[in-house]
């Protein structure tokens, strides 16, 4: 149920979504936008 709902909302194939989440899998903050699994990286500036 958790594939079918990332493949829903990052528009990656299933086969993609089991690819990945076959086993750990880190990715950057960007590399998480570019897969749609993030919208935005917020950052704090001056803290």
């Amino acid at each position: 149920k958790l594939n079918r709902i990332l493949a829903e909302h990052t528009g990656q194939t299933m086969e993609q979504i089991e690819k990945h989440t076959d086993r750990d899998h880190f990715m950057s903050a960007q590399e998480a936008q570019e897969y749609r699994i993030i919208d935005r990286v917020v950052s704090r500036i001056g803290a």
